[in-house]
This record gives C-alpha cells, sequence and structure tokens, in this order.
C-alpha cells in the first residue's frame, strides 16, 4: 500500500498528486499508514478523501479485502460525481434566472449614471426614490430567494 500511494504521487496532477506525495513522505520517515492518510484527510477536506481515509482506516484496524473495499470507493466517487453534474445541469436555468433578473435593473441604472438629465425631473421625486430603493431591496431578496431554490447538496 505505501509504494501504491507513492506511485499515486508521481503520477498524479495536483493537487492530489502533492498530497499522496506528502502522505508516501510520511509513511517513509516513519508515520503509519492510518496516520499519513488521516492526516491526509484533514489537509484536504473532501468527502471522497474522507471516504478513502476511513476505507484505509477499517482495513489497517479489521482487516479484510482492501481491493474491494477501494472498488466500493470508486464507485461511490463515481455515482457522486454524477449526481452533481446531473444536480448542476437540473439547476441551470433557475441558477441563470438568477443572474438575468439580478442583472436587469443595471442597464436603467447604467442611463441614469451617465446621462443624468436622461431621466429628467421625475427621478428627484420621493415617490420614485422610494420605488427604487425598494425594487433594490425586492431584487436581493429574490436572489437570495432563488440561491436557496437552486442550492442543493450531496
Amino acid at each position: 500500500m505505501p509504494t501504491a500511494i507513492q506511485l499515486v504521487g508521481r503520477e498524479m496532477v495536483d493537487p492530489i498528486g502533492s498530497e499522496f506525495g506528502m502522505a508516501a513522505d510520511e509513511i517513509a520517515y516513519g508515520a503509519t499508514l492510518e496516520q499519513a492518510i488521516g492526516r491526509m484527510s484533514q489537509r484536504c477536506q473532501h468527502p471522497d478523501v474522507d471516504l478513502f481515509a476511513a476505507t484505509v482506516r477499517l482495513q489497517e484496524r479489521a482487516g479484510g479485502n482492501l481491493t474491494g473495499l477501494l472498488k466500493l470507493n470508486a464507485a461511490t466517487v463515481r455515482d457522486r460525481h454524477r449526481m452533481r453534474l446531473k444536480i448542476k445541469a437540473a439547476t441551470a436555468e433557475g441558477r441563470m434566472s438568477a443572474i438575468i433578473l439580478t442583472a436587469a435593473p443595471s442597464p436603467p441604472a447604467l442611463i441614469a449614471l451617465l446621462s443624468p438629465d436622461f431621466y429628467g425631473e421625475v427621478i428627484h421625486e420621493p415617490f420614485i426614490q422610494t420605488g427604487l430603493a425598494a425594487m433594490g431591496v425586492w431584487v436581493a431578496i429574490g436572489n437570495l430567494i432563488m440561491r436557496r431554490m437552486v442550492d442543493m447538496r450531496i
């Protein structure tokens, strides 16, 4: 297993390659496999690396078929990745709607900044200013609601 970790450290691209390389170095300097992978998991703070660390810890303590466990891990990681892509595709419309609705007030605001006389005296009316402020608040609230609607975690 330490040789495999060293090989992954050399062959994989960063950042995961350097993490496995550090784990291989820790093992070479006397740390146990469980300690090195545990520290790698703490550094990465990623659910897939945590799953790998738990698998190594389980195999170190209880023994068993590491190959089978790692195959299950690989399948789980692939399934999670597929699910993330499906969620990203399913929420694309909502995310784009949030962007468009948030950006919609920008052209009139830009016109008001570039040509202050364009809106004439209307822009200085208290009722209009209150309405514009309320519109800004409602756009912000709508944006927060839409972000919550499309924020899905697995």
